[in-house]
């Protein structure tokens, strides 16, 4: 008997944390769907680069990434930009690439809607080992030749993967995340300077309290600590160019557009389990451990191919759109003077 209470208690126990965790996980894909989902508007697009543009000017953070970009703020973040751009020129020009699929590159390119965004934009298949696909903010994208392969030449799958980078191209992701990341180190160095005069003069109370007249050892150690606090540097959170929440926005918003293309929402879904894993499995040891796992990344696509009520719930349902900044001057020559 007592042998098999404690074979009960024993499943109990097995369930219940799991049983949590599954219902922690639908709470967080809810929030995520609510937040990321887009607007009904978009949906209704007539052609695929008015899908875009409906989602520029239906989204609430670009409509602050774009008036940034237009404005004479953060030049710092522009040049860091212009200069990353300029250090990835070389690798434009000489990267190997694979010529005969320029007719399949052009094909999925045009087919986009990203031209109308980005006149210049291009896809480019290369010639290089790992099985990778990525863009940048002038509108260049990526996908290497083993990636290519492994989806068999699929052109709706590979349409797929590059709507995930249209959305971190389209809503200027990279750009975005370096204000964030800006915005997080000052709010980080203001702490640390209130940190450092709350030590000091607790410094200065502890050496009163003790005896001295003046300074003592207390308000020594405290000046000691103070600079220290100061003076450090606090790294960048994400070692990578998106957000966690960058990433799933880029998601949801690709399986919305395969939607909207005719397709179906899984075949977004269905390019990643091809490829996903393989994708991740060869990003660089500096990816971001804060970043989400492709398996997070599918399960939560999941949840949304099960839900199709929750598309009633999104924040942005019957968010109308509004014009947004011009910012075609990104590159211009005051951002890196």
């Amino acid at each position: 008997m007592n042998r098999l209470l404690c074979s009960i208690i024993a499943v109990i126990i097995a369930i219940f944390p799991s049983s949590i965790c599954a219902r922690n996980a639908e709470k967080e894909y809810k929030k995520l769907i609510a937040e990321f989902d887009v607007a009904d508007v978009v949906m209704q697009a007539g052609n695929a680069t008015e899908f875009w543009r409906m989602l520029q000017m239906t989204d609430e953070q670009f409509y602050k990434t774009a008036k940034s970009l237009a404005s004479n703020d953060n030049q710092d973040l522009k040049r860091d930009l212009v200069s990353m751009m300029c250090a990835c020129d070389e690798y434009f020009r000489v990267v190997p690439t694979i010529p005969n699929l320029y007719k399949f590159t052009e094909a999925v390119a045009d087919r986009s809607g990203l031209r109308g965004i980005c006149p210049t934009s291009i896809l480019t298949v290369t010639d290089e080992p790992d099985v990778a696909i990525f863009s940048y903010p002038n509108g260049y994208f990526f996908i290497t030749y083993p990636l290519y392969k492994m989806l068999n030449g699929n052109i709706k799958e590979v349409s797929a993967l590059m709507a995930a980078e249209g959305v971190h191209y389209t809503l200027q992701h990279a750009y975005a995340h370096a204000c964030y990341e800006k915005s997080r180190r000052n709010r980080g160095r203001v702490g640390r300077i209130f940190g450092a005069i709350g030590a000091a003069i607790a410094g200065v109370v502890l050496d009163y309290a003790t005896g001295y007249d003046g300074p003592g050892p207390f308000t020594e150690l405290a000046a000691v600590a103070a600079v220290a606090m100061v003076s450090y540097e606090s790294q960048p959170r994400y070692a990578l160019l998106y957000t966690p929440k960058q990433i799933y926005q880029a998601d949801i918003v690709a399986y919305r557009y395969m939607e909207w293309c005719g397709f179906g929402g899984r075949t977004y879904i269905d390019a990643l389990k091809h490829a996903g894993y393989s994708i991740e499995a060869d990003m660089p040891d500096a990816a971001n451990p804060d970043n989400p796992s492709m398996a997070d990344r599918i399960a939560l696509l999941e949840y949304l191919d099960a839900h199709p009520e929750l598309r009633e719930k999104a924040k942005a349902r019957n968010r109308q759109p509004r014009m947004v900044p011009e910012f075609t001057d990104i590159f211009s020559p005051r951002n890196y003077r």
